[in-house]
């Protein structure tokens, strides 16, 4: 599918610029998969930079499973415990 018509791809561009929960700015848009969007953020008070990856809003909502495999711990790098373990 051409880059310029993907319906994704658009909306995730959209989002840039935009803060979360008042706290994270999302500055650019690093890729775009077939489930999530993955942006550089920075921290509005203490600029801390980080990535952020975000469901495309038709898989945020209904499945726990999907959800879950995206879920992260706040605060801190990821760790071993954090990490959830890859599925086969």
């Amino acid at each position: 599918m051409d880059e310029a018509n993907d319906p994704l791809i658009e909306r995730s561009k959209q989002r840039v610029g935009h803060t979360l929960k008042d706290k994270w700015r999302l500055d650019e848009l690093i890729g775009v998969g077939g489930m999530a969007a993955v942006y550089s953020a920075t921290h509005c008070k203490n600029g801390k930079r980080v990535a952020v990856k975000m469901l495309h809003a038709e898989l945020a909502v209904g499945s726990s499973e999907i959800r879950g495999r995206f879920s992260c711990v706040r605060g801190g790098p990821p760790t071993r415990s954090t990490i959830p373990a890859r599925r086969r």
